[in-house]
């Protein structure tokens, strides 16, 4: 909350990268579920959306306070890695091609959880 209340003008960009990382998870996985490949699919594009649209520093802030609110389990643990993944994404994108779009985020979060880079408790197939 404290992030937040430092930092008013972000808390639009971070509802719509939320909503929009939700939208993409069910238009990709028609489903939003946790422990499984579409959740690793949420995570990594809204930290990355929120990377690219706020700041990638202010990402990784908001998205481990927000993974510290709960108690630490392995469903934090995936979030978390999955969170990183997304933020090095759009990091690595931006150095290779200067402007980053929402479809090479969508595009990188699919092509890890193929190649298996991303983290999932409970895998079940891509549609």
């Amino acid at each position: 909350m404290a992030l937040i209340g430092n930092n008013p003008k972000q808390t639009f960009a971070i509802a719509h990268a939320k909503k929009r990382a939700s939208d993409l998870t069910e238009e990709y996985f028609l489903e939003n579920r946790t422990k499984d490949e579409s959740d690793a699919f949420r995570h990594f594009l809204w930290a990355a959306l929120m990377a690219k649209n706020i700041a990638p520093d202010f990402s990784k802030a908001f998205t481990d306070s927000h993974e510290s609110c709960v108690t630490a389990n392995s469903e934090q643990e995936m979030d978390y890695v999955n969170n990183g993944k997304g933020i090095e994404a759009f990091r690595a994108l931006s150095r290779e091609r200067g402007k980053v779009t929402e479809n090479d985020l969508v595009a990188e979060a699919l092509n890890q959880i193929e190649k298996g880079k991303l983290s999932i408790l409970k895998h079940k197939r891509l549609k």
